[in-house]
């Protein structure tokens, strides 16, 4: 007897759910950070998509205070610089840098916080891009009033909300954000000087570039004050991350010579010898500093080059 065939067993239709494809990273590292003698906008030039394309790009635009209308001269000057998908961080930056300026010349923080969040939030909307965690973009904004109006501003964008750093606080985006907010929280002290707001950012750049896979190249450093702000050249940030290593080790002795507190081998640890390594280190920031004058010095006697007015 033949037997009759089974009845094909259907299994239910279930669509399969569309997942929007994730952005590609930005690996950078971004830090603004200030305190009562200036603030500081510094970066890496590295971005590297998807862990293996590598290009040098300039991370932070400048718009100065110049106007070809004398009658509305910006009151303002400012510099920006985002972390997150390469491209839409690119096309974000280039919208708001050359158009804040147009819209608004009178330094007034409040507007110019509500311009940029409007910016942002068109921007997002524009391009169907993700909230939350998931978000792209971040940015690090300083405003730069002109001398007598008042102090830089640092701003700080995520998604479309746009923060105002306080302060003597500080603010690290980028892949290298965690470890740059780590350093910053132990090294950066609020009356330190300028030279010492230089020396935290040169550092901070090394380290992460050291410890954080995708951050590299040559370190870019915007030190702002009262209605000036300065480039820091090349030469000095290198010399400056020279010192990485003769810092850490100071960092070491200072931590050991405060808990050795139980040691038979030395009970009563000479304080003298931290001193020493202490001056000592002082002693190579300063010649860094003097080498680094007197090379600007030259150049500009015998070939008529700019003072370097971070040093």
């Amino acid at each position: 007897m033949i037997k009759p065939f089974a009845k094909p067993h259907i299994l239910p239709f279930k669509p399969k759910k569309i997942e929007r494809p994730s952005v590609p990273r930005r690996m950078t590292i971004i830090a603004g950070f200030s305190n009562s003698n200036g603030t500081i906008l510094c970066a890496d030039s590295q971005e590297t998509s998807g862990g293996y394309a590598k290009r040098h790009v300039d991370k932070i635009a400048f718009n100065g205070n110049w106007s070809r209308d004398p009658e509305n001269f910006p009151e303002f000057s400012y510099a920006m610089s985002a972390a997150g998908a390469g491209h839409y961080a690119d096309m974000l930056t280039f919208d708001l840098r050359f158009s804040i300026h147009p819209a608004i010349t009178k330094y007034d923080p409040e507007k110019i916080i509500d311009f940029i969040q409007q910016k942002v939030a068109t921007f997002y909307e524009k391009h169907s891009l993700p909230r939350g965690e998931n978000a792209p973009l971040e940015m690090l904004i300083v405003l730069l009033p002109n001398e007598g109006i008042g102090f830089p501003l640092i701003l700080h964008v995520v998604e479309t909300a746009v923060n105002v750093v306080q302060h003597g606080e500080h603010r690290c985006i980028g892949i290298g954000g965690y470890l740059g907010n780590f350093i910053l929280e132990r090294i950066l002290s609020p009356y330190g000087s300028k030279q010492h707001l230089i020396a935290v950012a040169a550092y901070l750049l090394k380290q992460v570039r050291e410890n954080v896979e995708g951050c590299g190249k040559q370190s870019k450093i915007y030190c702002f004050g009262r209605g000036a702000m300065d480039i820091v050249q090349e030469d000095y940030i290198e010399r400056l991350e020279k010192l990485t290593q003769c810092t850490d080790e100071a960092l070491a002795s200072a931590f050991h010579y405060a808990t050795d507190i139980e040691n038979p081998d030395n009970p009563r640890p000479e304080f003298s010898h931290l001193e020493d390594e202490l001056k000592e280190l002082r002693i190579k920031y300063r010649t860094a500093l003097e080498d680094h004058r007197a090379e600007v010095e030259f150049w500009g006697r015998n070939f008529g080059r700019i003072t370097d007015k971070s040093s």
